[in-house]
């Protein structure tokens, strides 16, 4: 295996670019040939998302496709969904290498340069979107902290792809970043604190993210920080200690979810939404400067429009975020909970919220509603669903 074809089907995810950008280097600094073309490869490596059902449903496709072509010799099925599909599992042609699994990648490729998921990275250009945040760019120096996740949200995958919190070392994350900045001099240094939850960083081994803030604070005061993401309710618990480094921070992404405490409930989001307005405000006080991001949840099932408004008035505390259709995993907790949102509902929604956009100037993106953009046919082809069911 010599010649790989790199395909990556999450281009818009940081924690998954993270990782695919350190694949590829590793197979370069290893003397492997990345073609432009399939047809030209003997290895495919494909990097996976598992946040959506449909996402999923794309990565077993592709793998597929690649594994029936005669020149492939081996497919690597990479990211979260090698972790949340069981196919290929006894395909002796198909390798897959999970989140946490990097280190997999030196059984399968001959090397001299070993894989090594830590150190102060930055992305291969061509493998990211700019689709998060606009404080989040390609060009970014991207330092994973943490893998996994503390929490057990009725709608996430996470924990499925990627297990509880997995955590570097303090004194690894210093060294990493003190050793980036003796080979690269600059008057001021940026880095994102790269986790899916950031605020469970440390429970594995008895720390948290706030002695980790208290270590990296004495490297440099010039330093500052992205938080990747905080779960709220972390950020309630550790609020009191870390309001002393918020100056460190460009940039935090704290998902509120939903505006709505009867939705957070069905979520198992337990937290107080006032108790997280008065921190935002607190950190706009202290630090106007730290550019705050959200993460909202729209057409959870039983979502009222009610709900939706609370939701729209809350993002008035950030200065950006994402409003995400909720998408379905039929094994999550969030599958049993009726009644959902119809179809007609979750276009009549779009239509308000992008209305909402442009009167408040609500610097916003809607996403997962690629639908939402060919109405028509959508509202066909639910009709045409509906009636299959009725006369079979």
């Amino acid at each position: 295996m010599k010649k790989v074809f790199v395909h990556n089907l999450n281009k818009n995810c940081e924690p998954a670019t993270d990782l695919f950008s350190k694949a590829i280097r590793f197979l370069e600094l290893n003397d492997y040939e990345i073609v432009n073309s399939i047809v030209d490869a003997d290895t495919a490596l494909v990097n996976t998302c598992a946040v959506f059902k449909t996402e999923e449903d794309k990565s077993i496709r592709v793998v597929e496709n690649y594994i029936n072509r005669p020149n492939i010799e081996k497919t690597i099925f990479f990211g979260c969904a090698a972790n949340t599909v069981d196919d290929f599992k006894d395909d002796d042609r198909v390798e897959h290498v999970g989140p946490k699994d990097l280190e997999k990648m030196n059984d399968i490729f001959q090397h001299k340069v070993p894989m090594n998921g830590g150190g102060v990275n930055q992305f291969v250009e061509s493998e990211y979107i700019e689709r998060t945040s606009k404080k989040l760019i390609k060009n970014d120096f991207y330092i994973h902290i943490s893998q996994g996740c503390t929490h057990a949200c009725t709608f996430c995958n996470i924990k499925a792809a990627k297990g509880g919190v997995t955590s570097k070392p303090i004194e690894s994350i210093v060294t990493d970043i003190v050793n980036y900045i003796q080979k690269v001099r600059k008057d001021s240094y940026e880095f994102v604190l790269q986790s899916d939850d950031c605020g469970g960083y440390g429970h594995d081994f008895g720390v948290d993210f706030v002695e980790l803030m208290e270590a990296l604070s004495e490297i440099n005061k010039d330093i500052k920080y992205k938080v990747s993401n905080i779960h709220p309710q972390d950020l309630i618990r550790l609020w009191p200690r870390l309001k002393k480094y918020i100056t460190k921070f460009s940039y935090m992404n704290i998902p509120l979810e939903s505006g709505s405490s009867r939705i957070m409930d069905l979520m198992y989001r337990f937290y107080s939404i006032n108790d997280v307005a008065k921190i935002l405000k607190e950190i706009k006080k202290i630090s106007p400067e730290t550019w705050l991001f959200s993460d909202f949840v729209i057409n959870f099932p039983t979502e009222t429009m009610d709900d939706l408004k609370l939701t729209l008035q809350y993002g008035k505390l950030y200065d950006e975020k994402r409003y995400i259709n909720y998408s379905e995993f039929p094994g999550a907790k969030s599958a049993k909970i009726f009644p959902k949102v119809t179809d007609e509902e979750r276009i009549e929604r779009a239509d308000y919220i992008s209305e909402w956009m442009r009167e408040n100037g609500d610097n916003a993106q809607l996403c997962g509603m690629e639908w939402y953009y060919d109405k028509d046919n959508f509202i066909n082809k639910a009709m045409n669903e509906a009636i299959k069911t009725l006369f079979k």
